[in-house]
């Protein structure tokens, strides 16, 4: 079937949310329920898409990516989304994987994006999960600063693909995208993988520099442990 690497538009991103939210319930990711709250309800997903929306429009370093399956389109896929008169939105294939890739040109870039405070501004109903989703975000990008040490960079902040769609290929041509980017300006990328994506980064040149837990049970006993891999790709010159 074919697959095509495209930009995401804002019409896109109700599917989007879909696939992402479908990839992580599938895997039973931790994560999840830090980042993105509000899966059981529709207003709960919206809210979700519009932050996903607003983070897009916000970040000048950001490159939304996602994947069409041209085929389905063509068959009439039921799971299409669809507008009022029933024709299909992704007029150009079916989404079935998507990912964010932040590009930090120079090293001012990336000081800039190290400097930034982590704001949770989600969890509005629950000040505890509030506290429990600033503490690891906290943690997550202490790390990242330290990682990518102000150099600039390429940095794989999220990719999933929906799970009727894995194994086909359509993860792979977003990580390639920005392994591309990275090579064609001599800059090392970097990736937090849960254990579920670490094979395919492997396989696109990426090596683990660190493996540890996030682990809040002294404060949040209900809370699960969040796995965290640290991967690193060299830049063309280190190789």
């Amino acid at each position: 079937m074919p697959l095509k690497l495209l930009p995401a538009a804002d019409a896109d991103f109700d599917r989007i949310t879909e696939c992402m939210f479908s990839a992580f319930i599938a895997t039973n990711d931790p994560f999840l329920d830090v980042v993105f709250p509000g899966r059981d309800t529709e207003s709960g997903r919206a809210t979700v898409r519009d932050r996903m929306l607003k983070e897009y429009h916000d970040n000048s370093f950001t490159t939304f990516l996602k994947v069409v399956d041209e085929e389905d389109l063509a068959n009439g896929t039921q799971d299409v989304t669809r507008n009022e008169q029933g024709k299909p939105v992704e007029t150009e294939g079916l989404i079935i994987s998507a990912g964010k890739w932040l590009i930090y040109e120079t090293d001012e870039d990336a000081v800039q994006a190290a400097e930034e405070k982590v704001v949770v501004d989600w969890h509005k109903e629950s000040p505890d999960d509030k506290a429990h989703a600033e503490f690891v975000m906290g943690e997550i990008h202490h790390k990242r600063a330290e990682r990518t040490a102000g150099k600039r960079h390429c940095f794989l902040d999220i990719l999933f693909t929906h799970p009727d769609h894995q194994q086909r290929g359509a993860g792979k041509q977003i990580v390639q995208w920005g392994c591309a980017k990275a090579d064609a300006m001599n800059m090392q990328a970097f990736i937090v993988s849960s254990p579920y994506g670490r094979h395919l980064y492997e396989q696109n040149g990426f090596v683990v520099e660190e493996e540890y837990t996030i682990s809040t049970r002294e404060k949040w006993p209900a809370k699960p442990e969040v796995p965290v891999c640290w991967m690193r790709r060299p830049a063309q010159t280190e190789r």
